[in-house]
């Protein structure tokens, strides 16, 4: 192992992986989190209507995004055709959070390499002093463009070709920092399978961002809680409070939460009688005094759901219909490439190009990785393929045996 990686594995821990968030509270009483804050997709003018129906049906597939218009956007610029990974230099600070900015780089992509890929890893560089710019608007996001999968609550549909591709990819994954990778990239690649109409689907209250397990036991890489640490509080105006520990209802905390059954299971990665039942809190609500929100005496938020109710895994499979192809005849392999993407406010040097390279080798790789906490404790710290519990992998590298001939 480099004297690069033991540092990253050294200093996880100590939060330097990890964005700081600062949770805000909607009217609703939802949590937002700066981590998976909306998706903005800005349309270019002049875009014709097919685009914009195409962009619009990934509002649906992706979670979490607001449409508005935005003048053209000029193409980035290649400016290094490595094996592990392309750069680019775009011509605008975040051009790549947007819609048409994503567009434009996976086109570019395209003219260089040939349709072989499942996921696109586009890495920022955006400083932790940037992390919580109001522009900013998230730390990682998903931009599924195709989905063949039936039985997983997303519609089948085919936007890849307006970014490129013809057959092949499937989700767009946008990463703001090189230490972020490890820690967001399990989240978002999980967005592949699990949107929106997905929780619509089974009967799961959606937590906002949507598209995550909310106030439910689901307990995996998209929120949810541990039904173990579930613990009633006491009544307040005629509802049972509960607290379930440290747990967030749209995002795992940290990559040391392995994907779940439900996960697996739509991930194409385990039969359906591997699953488990949910339980549900529905239409949950929040009490306070002068001093904030009810917690526990760890600080947790305490939740005031109007019920808690079950959804069987026998439910589960009978609302989203059988899922075609089956566990035994999904893809277990995904190619990704990697585009490292700086600007004029935010430049990669060379030590910032190989640490992207390394923390993807990292995250490739069939390692299990373990870290011991300042308290002496053994946490998992999880690659893809130990995240599944090796039964699927993540293959990248070997980039410029996909270039297309000249």
């Amino acid at each position: 192992m480099s004297t690069k990686i033991s540092r990253i594995l050294s200093t996880v821990d100590r939060g330097v992986g990890q964005p700081q968030t600062t949770a805000t509270h909607s009217d609703n009483g939802s949590e937002l989190d700066h981590w998976r804050a909306p998706i903005t997709i800005k349309i270019p003018f002049g875009m014709t209507q097919l685009s914009i129906s195409l962009l619009a049906i990934l509002l649906l597939v992706s979670g979490c995004v607001v449409v508005r218009p935005s003048p053209s956007f000029p193409m980035p610029t290649v400016t290094q055709h490595r094996d592990d990974l392309v750069v680019m230099k775009v011509p605008s600070k975040y051009y790549e959070m947007n819609g048409g900015g994503r567009v434009s780089i996976s086109r570019m992509f395209y003219r260089h390499y040939r349709d072989e890929f499942d996921m696109l890893f586009i890495v920022s560089n955006v400083n932790q002093v940037d992390w919580f710019d109001d522009e900013l608007e998230y730390h990682g996001s998903s931009m599924v463009v195709r989905n063949s999968i039936k039985g997983i609550g997303k519609p089948t549909f085919n936007a890849g070709w307006h970014f490129g591709s013809k057959s092949k990819l499937k989700n767009i994954l946008h990463l703001t920092n090189p230490y972020l990778i490890m820690e967001v990239a399990l989240h978002e690649i999980m967005h592949t399978w699990v949107g929106p109409e997905t929780m619509t689907a089974i009967g799961i209250p959606t937590s906002q961002p949507e598209g995550h397990w909310g106030y439910s036991s689901v307990n995996g890489q998209l929120g949810g809680f541990n039904r173990e640490n579930l613990v009633h509080w006491r009544k307040i105006e005629g509802k049972s409070g509960y607290t379930a520990g440290a747990f967030q209802p749209h995002r795992a905390l940290g990559s040391f939460t392995p994907y779940c059954s439900l996960e697996l299971y739509l991930a194409g990665l385990i039969p359906a009688h591997q699953l488990e039942d949910i339980l549900v809190a529905e239409d949950v609500s929040f009490f306070g005094d002068s001093d904030g929100p009810y917690t526990d005496s760890a600080g947790n938020r305490i939740f005031f759901p109007s019920r808690l109710s079950w959804i069987t895994r026998d439910q589960i499979v009978e609302r989203l219909g059988t899922r075609i192809p089956s566990y035994e005849d999904s893809q277990k392999l995904f190619r990704i490439a990697v585009i490292a993407v700086e600007s004029v406010s935010h430049p990669l040097t060379e030590e910032d190009i190989q640490l992207i390279s390394e923390q993807i080798s990292v995250l490739t790789s069939h390692i299990r990785f373990r870290i011991q906490e300042s308290s002496g404790s053994i946490r998992p710290w999880y690659t893809f393929w130990d995240i599944t519990g090796g039964r699927a992998s993540l293959q990248s590298g070997n980039l410029q045996s996909f270039r297309k001939s000249k």
